[in-house]
């Protein structure tokens, strides 16, 4: 376990409740259908697992971020058991967004790892949930902010259309703090105290190093602030610095 923490460095905790699932699967000679886990949490469990057992994985349509795994000794054809919860609204100058719902569902007592990937359109919201989840929050959900909402389970094609507002800047390094600082348009101080203070996510993994060297592509949520993708380019400036394509999620 010790060379895994090594090698998971910043998330121990979550690598061990991968080898724990894997070896109860094995034990027990069953799938086991993990809950909904983050894009970053994916990528650990495909490393942690490899060849050595059946690994498939869904989100509810095909496009989703956040999926649900199946961990078998042996290969099928897992049912994840995922409810697409769907509503249709009347904004009256008010239309919802990701955060609004997400805080709805979190204050119902509901964990995040829960429910997967919440899709806000004019007038619609779209929830991924677990199939035990679906009645209680469409019991217990009927107002969201000022507005009032009726979920119901959804049969139809899902699609995901997403919309980014690109500007294009330089930067002198790839190190986090550069990276924050040019999405915001802050100095890097303000930068420093916002990745130290645990508002920092690179895709989708907590950060306080302000030091970390980002990939040349990566996602940046800083809280308050929204999400971004980056795209840091290999050409350079006259004065040598990165060029950088940030685009923020709308």
């Amino acid at each position: 376990m010790s060379a895994l923490n090594q090698h998971f460095r910043g998330n121990e905790a979550f690598a061990a409740r991968i080898v724990d699932l894997m070896d109860r699967s094995d034990r027990q000679n069953r799938c086991i259908i993990t809950p909904f886990f983050t894009p970053s949490q994916q990528e650990i469990a495909k490393k942690i697992i490899g060849n050595t057992m059946f690994l498939a994985y869904d989100g509810g349509y095909a496009q989703a971020e956040m999926k649900r795994l199946a961990i078998c000794p042996y290969e099928m054809d897992p049912d994840f058991e995922i409810i697409c919860l769907r509503n249709t609204y009347q904004s009256h100058g008010r239309l919802l967004r990701h955060p609004d719902v997400l805080g709805a569902l979190l204050h119902l007592g509901i964990e995040r790892d829960q429910f997967g990937d919440i899709i806000t359109d004019e007038h619609t919201i779209v929830i991924m949930v677990r199939k035990e989840l679906a009645d209680f929050i469409c019991q217990n959900l009927k107002k969201i902010a000022s507005c009032f909402v009726d979920f119901a389970p959804y049969g139809g094609q899902i699609e995901r259309t997403v919309q980014l507002l690109y500007h294009q800047t330089t930067i002198s390094g790839k190190r986090l703090d550069c990276i924050v600082a040019a999405c915001i348009h802050v100095a890097r101080t303000k930068a420093e105290k916002l990745i130290k203070g645990k508002c920092v996510k690179v895709d989708h993994l907590p950060l306080e190093d302000c030091k970390y060297l980002c990939n040349n592509i990566c996602t940046v949520s800083i809280r308050g602030h929204g999400r971004f993708h980056v795209v840091i380019s290999d050409r350079t400036s006259r004065k040598g610095r990165l060029i950088v394509e940030i685009g923020k999620y709308q």
